[in-house]
């Protein structure tokens, strides 16, 4: 692709099976792209944002399951305010959550999901960071999960869905990764 540019977003979904009765389809940004709508990768789209592109401003940023988004090109991905990572598909290279920033897991606020994080994940001062657990089921949190390493920060949010009742001991995964850097969350935001 050439620039995107304006308040219009993308949204890429396969129509149909293609080669051998997979469902995939390949994109690559290139240009220095200043868009502000939503970024929306169905099922089996791998999107590529080149060297010297972006996603823009986009304001949501939303991974199907089987989607790809490649920033290895760009490491790390910075968002930044009013921008939102949201999904269950994967995210290869490093992103960081700057001030203002969200990250979701997540296409539904009544199912836990996982997201696939395969580089180095850094959520700094003043973003969000959203995740859903229900202790009656199994799994019972939504994970992040294939990080080389992960550093913490801003605000986590943890909300409670489902019937289950919280119990002495339990515990919730939240991040799975390598190394887990000596950081914390300024903030926490947790069911009773």
């Amino acid at each position: 692709f050439g620039v995107i540019s304006g308040s219009g977003g993308l949204m890429a979904e396969t129509n149909g099976p293609v080669g051998n009765g997979s469902l995939s389809s390949t994109l690559t940004f290139n240009g220095a792209n200043t868009y502000s709508g939503p970024t929306i990768l169905g099922q089996g789209v791998t999107l590529t944002v080149g060297s010297g592109s972006s996603l823009g401003t986009s304001s949501l940023i939303s991974l199907d399951a089987g989607s790809t988004l490649d920033v290895t090109a760009v490491s790390p991905l910075t968002l930044v305010a009013g921008q939102t990572l949201a999904g269950i598909g994967t995210v290869s290279g490093d992103i960081t959550f700057g001030s203002g920033s969200t990250l979701s897991v997540g296409l539904s606020s009544t199912a836990v999901s996982t997201l696939t994080a395969n580089g180095n994940l850094t959520l700094q001062s003043g973003s969000t960071n959203s995740f859903k657990v229900n202790p009656g089921a199994s799994p019972s949190s939504d994970l992040v999960t294939g990080l080389s390493s992960v550093t913490y920060g801003g605000t986590l949010v943890v909300t409670k869905i489902g019937a289950g009742s919280f119990a002495a001991g339990n515990s919730f995964q939240l991040f799975s990764a390598s190394t887990y850097n000596p950081s914390s969350f300024a903030a926490l935001a947790l069911p009773n």
